[in-house]
């Protein structure tokens, strides 16, 4: 019983641990490097997560857009929430210092999504 009990304090204090860890890996500036589908005319812009909950992207494929985003840990989603109330959910992975975000519309799941590679902008 005592080690059952030892085991779940374990287990519960790292989830807290990695319970913010898409929330702090996405904070700052990330120019996108790649977008697919690929249209030929499209110049990548730049996205920017602020500590305070502020999002801000410039460029294709999102458009110049000021809004508010937060972080579903359980699903590596990141929600962002745009002037007009409505909300955009993408699929969200950072590996080797690569920001992957996938589009996902309930609505449409036989739609391919926009997919969006981002590196962090260097200071």
């Amino acid at each position: 019983m005592k080690r059952l009990l030892i085991t779940a304090v374990l287990l519960a204090s790292l989830q807290g641990a990695f319970a913010q860890n898409l929330l702090d890996s996405l904070k700052g500036h990330w120019t996108i490097t790649k977008i697919t589908p690929n249209a030929k005319n499209v110049k990548p812009g730049s996205l920017y997560f602020s500590d305070d909950g502020k999002f801000v992207s410039v460029g294709e494929p999102v458009g110049s857009l000021h809004a508010l985003f937060r972080t579903n840990e359980t699903t590596s989603t990141v929600l962002i929430e745009n002037a007009d109330k409505s909300v955009e959910e993408w699929k969200a992975a950072i590996k080797n210092g690569v920001l992957t975000m996938t589009s996902t519309n309930p609505q449409r799941k036989k739609e391919p999504g926009v997919t969006i590679m981002a590196v962090r902008k260097r200071q």
